[in-house]
């Protein structure tokens, strides 16, 4: 016989050493992602957002008028950014170093972390039909119709705050209203949530559950407004952009989400709303208008029910990290 065709005896399996056995869950349980992380990474943007675009407006009043050396600088200042707020530079000194700050603090943690920084970030494929992410992209507007009904009853005089924010969103023209277009909506929509949706947010789903870890999410989005009024208002939009990106396994559509939803406040405030008291003209077509985008979010909530969410994961079950 040929001893070519003799059946091969498979190999051995020997179980693992015993001490190894009894040693591998506590190590999986060392090296599974910190929380720490997570929870400190948005108070450290907080203040790098902060500091930079403080600094940046600033610096940039300082180039513009040198006589606010004299006297008492922050006086001249504040009397400055409420001369200079609708104005292009402005906008870009006080939006661009924060949201810099933000996308770059999300990058910096995960790097500690030692993951794979995409996916860390949840910039990956998301896992929804594409016409289910469109519904729920859409549906954003439906959110934000509820929430400016709620805002209409609740808000009787908009904080300085919105009141500038107002001022950045009508006072520029042409080329201008353009560029803050672009970064009220694309710059924001990015940045922010590649910090809170992407990197806070899957964070906590590895140890805390769904509403726990959307829910403190939501939190920390609605701080980063840096006002009263408006993180109140946008609770309800970092809920959503939250369930989305949960549900969908990724950030982008949650970045889409955000991106329309800016967009489209930019939009429909230089054309429709009152500029004193930035409420949205009532009527029979806007009631149609925002009952149709509210029974859009409806149906893309029923669709993404039916997903299996993947960012709830047991740490212990998954893989350990190589420190």
């Amino acid at each position: 016989m040929d001893p070519s065709s003799e059946p091969i005896a498979p190999p051995l399996q020997f179980p693992p050493p015993l001490a190894e056995a009894a040693t591998a869950p506590a190590a999986a349980e060392v090296s599974r992602p910190p929380l720490w992380t997570n929870l400190l990474a948005p108070f450290m943007a907080f203040i790098a957002a902060a500091l930079a675009s403080g600094t940046a407006i600033a610096v940039l009043a300082l180039l513009s008028d040198s006589n606010l050396k004299r006297g008492n600088f922050q006086q001249e200042l504040e009397r400055w950014i409420e001369k200079s707020s609708g104005s292009f530079s402005t906008t870009f000194a006080f939006l661009v170093p924060a949201q810099v700050c933000f996308l770059g603090v999300a990058i910096f943690f995960a790097v500690i972390e030692r993951e794979p920084i995409l996916p860390r970030l949840g910039l990956v494929r998301w896992k929804a039909s594409a016409s289910t992410v469109a519904l729920a992209v859409l549906g954003s507007l439906g959110v934000q119709f509820l929430i400016d009904l709620f805002a209409a009853s609740w808000i009787d005089e908009p904080s300085d705050s919105l009141k500038m924010l107002t001022k950045m969103f009508l006072a520029p023209q042409g080329l201008a209203a353009v560029g803050v277009g672009f970064l009220m909506s694309v710059l924001p929509g990015t940045c922010e949530e590649v910090l809170f949706r992407g990197f806070t947010q899957r964070g906590l789903l590895r140890r805390w559950s769904p509403i726990a870890a959307i829910g403190a999410t939501s939190l920390f989005f609605g701080i980063a407004h840096f006002d009263v009024q408006h993180s109140i208002a946008v609770l309800p939009l970092g809920v959503w952009f939250g369930y989305v990106a949960w549900k969908t396994g990724s950030v982008w559509p949650a970045v889409m989400c955000h991106v329309l939803n800016n967009l489209a406040a930019f939009v429909v405030m230089r054309i429709w709303y009152d500029a004193d008291s930035l409420d949205l003209p009532m009527g029979p077509a806007t009631y149609a208008v925002g009952a149709g985008l509210v029974a859009v979010m409806l149906v893309a909530i029923l669709r993404l029910r039916r997903i299996e969410p993947a960012g709830a994961v047991d740490p212990s079950l998954a893989p350990p990290i190589v420190r």
